[in-house]
């Protein structure tokens, strides 16, 4: 399967959800799924720019998620941001060539 029609199918899942705490670690592996379906030989500069910012996202804003001493308003409001962030860098690797 191409790299492509992963991201593609990512991208499906991650606007299908909605905040709960099991999304939290779904979305989470979602972007542990991106990261690791861009291959190393594939590593174009452009690539490994996407890997990188594809990692960035996953652990500096949805990790965090995973904090249980955050109230439930703060996770909602990261979640929002998380994904949409994770979101529209996928869409963005979509249309590169």
């Amino acid at each position: 399967m191409s790299n492509k029609i992963i991201h593609q199918q990512i991208l499906e899942k991650v606007n299908k959800l909605g905040y709960s705490s099991t999304s939290n670690n779904e979305l989470l592996s979602f972007a542990t799924e991106a990261c690791s379906s861009i291959l190393s030989q594939d590593a174009i500069e452009t690539k490994a720019k996407f890997k990188a910012q594809f990692k960035n996202i996953r652990d500096k804003e949805i990790r965090p998620l995973l904090d249980d001493e955050l109230l439930m308003e703060e996770k909602k409001v990261m979640f929002t941001n998380a994904k949409e962030k994770f979101a529209t860098l996928l869409k963005e690797y979509l249309t590169t060539p």
